[in-house]
């Protein structure tokens, strides 16, 4: 069954290009792959939510910055295991958190 989620990631702080190419693209790639569906949060107005960079609340394994994206996605729910393992094996995001969109 096709469900949305929506993914906040918070990512190591790298180039901002580094960002895309190292994080976002791969992810796009790996939820092709799956037969899901992704995109670029976009907040209430319909502007894309940008990346971006912040100062972390606590430092996570010494880092106290970091890049906030917010992924929204369309995938079979079974398919989502596979997703999340991907992001495990991913050293560049340092915390991730997937919801169910019919979950907020």
């Amino acid at each position: 069954m096709q469900r949305t989620y929506e993914i906040p990631l918070l990512i190591k702080p790298v180039l901002p290009a580094d960002v895309e190419q190292k994080v976002i693209e791969p992810t796009k790639k790996l939820v092709k792959k799956l037969g899901g569906e992704l995109s670029i949060q976009v907040d209430k107005d319909g502007k894309e939510l940008e990346v971006s960079k912040r100062h972390l609340a606590y430092p996570i394994d010494g880092i106290e910055e970091g890049y906030y994206a917010f992924l929204k996605l369309v995938l079979d729910a079974a398919k989502l295991p596979e997703l999340e393992k991907s992001r495990k094996f991913n050293q560049d995001v340092l915390r991730y958190l997937v919801i169910r969109e019919d979950q907020l």
